[in-house]
């Protein structure tokens, strides 16, 4: 056979459904013995077209079974047909093969060597249509992230430059009566949002960061633009998308609400050392103060989760425990490590690095 049609199937499974495509190729695909030599299947009703033999069916077939003593159960059996009248057995899928061959005229070798220049052009062209959206798709990638990346350095530099302290006040008052704590470099970052919120990627951001269960954020939110947003997320979405800076309606002033106060238990102003690119600086936080192993300590409570540092560096000793005695466990366990000598060191290196609390700053 002049025509090599090993690596093709001549368009006869293009059409198929996924899975009906590859149980037919790997049915013409398997391999069988034909005059000393091993070949495919689709080689092998290609040959045998050739000398002449043509595809038939045989209705109501049973042959004499010796396992079961009989005849088998009629059925429809397919065939390749001499016109001596000896035949080959072949499989349904064999016999379309067959057909197709014959419908299509592909028993024309020039017929078959054009098909194939063609099909591989196209798979050729296919492979390079593959290749050149996966370089779009990482070029677009590189893009995205690119332009994240330039945006992120620009929220972090607008934010580190932040000069609205009535805002960043007002926003400093609220998650410390909601949390007792708050992340200064974060609260510039949301309020730079705000302030562009007509950019489409401050607004995008926004969106991202004002989740439902961030309802300190939002409440920040309200209190700088009036605008009080919907509980759901959808509903958040959905506002903001459609708010352009010019429906801002002003500060609304906050205050706190009467809570239930332990009487028992006593808390203060200290300062967090909390790292702000590139240097560190003190933040305020609300704690009880406490005093255990000769130092003078804060507890804080965060979103439900409890934290200790140290009042006179504001370094976090132990942080994010469920309970107070989890916490209280921690930090006897990080003594027992590193024992209170090489702790209070530890301590005075950081002072000495970073500075005293402003707490201690006017005491003499």
């Amino acid at each position: 056979m002049d025509t090599n049609i090993k690596d093709t199937y001549l368009g006869f499974t293009d059409n198929l459904k996924p899975m009906q495509k590859v149980k037919a190729e790997k049915t013409l695909d398997n391999l069988i013995r034909c005059n000393d030599n091993i070949i495919t299947n689709k080689e092998f009703i290609f040959i045998k077209l050739q000398e002449g033999l043509t595809p038939s069916i045989e209705e109501d077939y049973s042959y004499y079974s010796r396992k079961l003593q009989g005849d088998t159960k009629p059925k429809t059996d397919y065939r390749l047909k001499d016109q001596d009248a000896s035949f080959y057995h072949i499989t349904k899928t064999e016999y379309n093969y067959a057909l197709y061959l014959l419908d299509n005229n592909f028993l024309d070798e020039q017929r078959v060597k054009e098909f194939i220049v063609v099909e591989n052009n196209r798979l050729l062209q296919s492979a390079q249509d593959e290749l050149n959206q996966k370089q779009q798709d990482k070029e677009r990638k590189e893009t995205l992230e690119r332009e994240k990346q330039e945006f992120d350095n620009w929220l972090t530099e607008q934010a580190e430059n932040y000069n609205n302290n009535d805002k960043l006040n007002l926003a400093k008052i609220i998650f410390l009566d909601k949390h007792g704590s708050y992340n200064e470099l974060y609260l510039c970052k949301i309020l730079i949002l705000i302030d562009n919120i007509n950019n489409i990627t401050c607004k995008d951001k926004l969106i991202n960061w004002l989740h439902s269960d961030n309802t300190t954020s939002k409440k920040v939110f309200y209190h700088i633009t009036g605008i009080k947003l919907p509980s759901t997320n959808k509903g958040t979405m959905e506002t903001l998308n459609e708010l352009v800076l010019s429906d801002y309606q002003g500060i609304i002033p906050y205050r706190k609400k009467q809570q239930k106060v332990n009487k028992n238990i006593k808390t203060e102003t200290f300062y967090k050392l909390v790292k702000k690119y590139p240097d560190y600086h003190f933040e305020t936080v609300i704690g009880e103060p406490i005093t255990k192993y000769e130092l003078d300590m804060a507890i804080v409570q965060n979103n439900g989760e409890y934290s200790i540092l140290e009042s006179k560096s504001g370094a976090l000793l132990v942080s994010k425990t469920n309970t107070k005695t989890e916490l209280m466990s921690k930090l006897k366990s990080l003594i027992d490590h590193y024992g209170i000598e090489h702790t209070k060191k530890l301590i005075q290196d950081s002072i000495d690095k970073f500075g005293i609390s402003p707490k201690y700053k006017d005491v003499v």
